[in-house]
Parts: C-alpha cells; structure tokens; sequence
C-alpha cells in the first residue's frame, strides 16, 4: 500500500477554510507577539495548548496555585512527578507531600511501619493520571526545573493573598503559614 504525499497533514484547502480572514475562533492561546508591528500575534488552537496551564517554565510564578495537575510518575525516592503543560514538569519533593513529616528515616520499628503506611497512601493519593492541586515554590528557567508542594496547609493558605512568594516579601509582623524543614 503507497501513502498519499502528505498524509495526516491539513490540506491547504481545509486550512483556509477554518482560518481565513474575519473568521471567529472561538478558543485559541497567544504564543507570540512579537510582531506587533506588523500587526501580527502567533497563536495556536490546539486544545492540549489552550487548556495547558502553563506552557513553559518562564510561565511558572512562585506562589500562584495550579489546580488538577495530573501526576505523570511516582518516583523512587518518593516525590511526585507531575504535568503542568505542554512538556512543563514539576517535581513534588516527598517532604511536601503530606502536611506531617516522616521520621521513617530514624530508627526502625513503629517508624518503618509508618513509611509503609505512607508509601501505600502516596500510591492511593498520587495515582498516574490522576489530578492533583500545587503551588510553585521554585522556579529555575534555565535548569528547567520547578519545585511544587501539596501540602493542604500551604495549598489553603493566600486564598487572601498572605503567601509569601520571595524572601523581600517577608516583613515583620506580615502572617503566613509555612513549615520547618531544618533545625540545627
């Protein structure tokens, strides 16, 4: 069997048909202006770009809530990978999964039965696909990495704009939830 030349390609004919001039367009997602002289903006109307939260990790903003982000993989260390656009990933570290730290690590015994119960609750909580509500703690453009958290404390906290999402923000006497994660 011989394959038409350009099979699986829009015709042309198509093409012009549903973009042609002073056509409406009910949804579609600004990429580009960058040719705003010559008047003239780079869209797209795929539907995974126009429902993607996020298309790059310049897009990603410290602090700000993504909502019903699918989780992509369950890594081996214990964080969470998950989907915040076309292509963007985050990472969930394992301390921010959950509200209450693990002391998994120290000890055996009651604590180790703990991990278990954790790791069996992160399978549940965090299944493949499923969607799940973070708020970006870091964002490194270059790296093109982002740290989230789930923690439902740090999830339900700035509804009223108290998250402080850079370190000039912090000022005395400002409240806001946050976690210890190290003390010396």
């Amino acid at each position: 069997r011989r394959q038409q030349k350009g099979a699986g390609r829009t015709s042309e004919a198509l093409f012009a048909r549903h973009f042609s001039v002073n056509t409406r367009i009910r949804s579609l997602r600004i990429l580009s202006t960058s040719n705003l002289i010559d008047g003239i903006a780079s869209c797209a109307t795929a539907r995974s770009i126009v429902d993607a939260h996020v298309l790059t990790h310049a897009d990603l903003v410290p602090g700000r809530l993504y909502r019903n982000v699918p989780v992509v993989q369950l890594l081996d260390g214990g964080g969470v990978l998950v989907d915040l656009g076309v292509g963007t990933r985050g990472v969930i570290p394992t301390m921010h999964l959950f509200d209450k730290a693990s002391h998994g690590s120290i000890g055996g015994g009651v604590d180790a039965a703990l991990t278990a119960y954790r790791q069996k609750v992160r399978q549940a909580k965090y299944r493949v696909g499923q969607g799940v509500d973070v708020r970006c703690l870091t964002v490194d453009v270059r790296g093109r990495t982002a740290v989230l958290t789930a923690k439902k404390t740090l999830i339900a906290e700035g509804e009223d704009g108290s998250v402080i999402s850079d370190y000039g923000e912090a000022e005395p006497g400002k409240i806001a939830a946050g976690f210890i994660s190290k003390v010396d």
